[in-house]
């Protein structure tokens, strides 16, 4: 709701996927009355985009902090990843994945705003490293720092 020619109106505004923060949607014909009786001039919507609590956007990307286990990124696996859509894919993670590797999911970004198709998304990878270890896990680690892993 705003306030134009001394009273107050209520437009709805149809926000288009894939915009951008800062980007400003007109509405014609909904500002102050023109000068002399001419006609309504027209209404700037400035729009802020919130971020959102798992997603970091880049211009159309999404990207997202995606933790593995050591043992992961050495023999590799598959895990289940969220996407903004809130569907869950299968991402395959390969053997020998390193910590800070991005790896892509094409068009799982945020739809384009004037052209048909969606940017990507991109699982940035963190190994976890345990802070505490069984007695077990421990000989374990030693077993394969001895062998030069």
């Amino acid at each position: 709701s705003y306030q134009a020619n001394g009273r107050h109106e209520q437009v709805s505004v149809k926000i288009p996927a894939g915009i951008r923060d800062g980007q400003k949607l007109r509405l014609r014909g909904k500002g102050e009355a023109g000068a002399n009786g001419g006609p309504n001039g027209d209404l700037y919507v400035q729009i802020h985009v919130r971020n959102h609590p798992l997603f970091r956007r880049v211009e159309d990307d999404l990207y997202f902090k995606q933790q593995i286990r050591f043992s992961e990124a050495v023999l590799g696996t598959e895990i289940e990843i969220p996407t903004i859509d809130q569907k869950q894919l299968k991402l395959r993670i390969p053997p020998g994945t390193q910590t800070n590797a991005k790896l892509r999911l094409k068009g799982y970004g945020l739809p384009h705003m004037k052209k048909d198709g969606r940017g990507d998304a991109f699982a940035e990878i963190s190994i976890a490293v345990p802070k505490k270890l069984t007695k077990k896990q421990k000989t374990f680690m030693k077993s394969l720092a001895e062998s030069g892993l």
